[in-house]
């Protein structure tokens, strides 16, 4: 028969258990999460290979609420470029506040040949600053995990 001292160590190592297989899950989404946005970008430089000038002509607004109502804005560039005789106007699916790129501004895309509406724009590197953010991020968790059961372990 177990002693209540000993019934409480095994709840402690089950729920500490239990809490590091939680920030370990929670950490490899993070993970995976930062893996898959900096490949699809990848991928998408792979693809996007003609090299054009475009002209910003519109900084889109992009609204969003956060936790207690807050709204922020952030802005989406829309480039307009002309590739084999035709004009096309894209839109970023990016946006950062304050905007990459003024009203204007002339700057470089490079487009997909097969599909000219799809384009990746140098000059944003949100795409990388996320894809790194969410990986260390993911990365951390998951050490945290491990530190911590290892340390459960090696107390218990």
């Amino acid at each position: 028969m177990q002693t209540v001292a000993e019934q409480n160590d095994m709840v402690r190592g089950k729920i500490m258990t239990i809490i590091c297989i939680s920030l370990l899950i929670f950490g490899l989404i993070f993970l995976c999460i930062g893996i898959g946005i900096g490949k699809s970008q990848s991928n998408k430089i792979k693809q996007c290979t003609e090299k054009v000038s475009a002209v910003v002509i519109e900084n889109q607004k992009v609204s969003s609420h956060s936790a207690g109502n807050r709204r922020s804005t952030s802005y989406s560039p829309v480039f307009r470029y002309n590739m084999n005789g035709r004009e096309y106007t894209v839109v970023s699916g990016f946006s950062q506040s304050p905007p990459a790129f003024a009203v204007g501004e002339e700057t470089e895309l490079f487009v997909d040949p097969k599909d000219p509406n799809n384009f990746y724009a140098p000059k944003m590197k949100t795409a990388k600053i996320i894809s790194v953010i969410f990986s260390i991020v993911g990365g951390v968790i998951m050490g945290v995990a491990v530190i911590l059961f290892a340390l459960s372990y090696k107390l218990g």
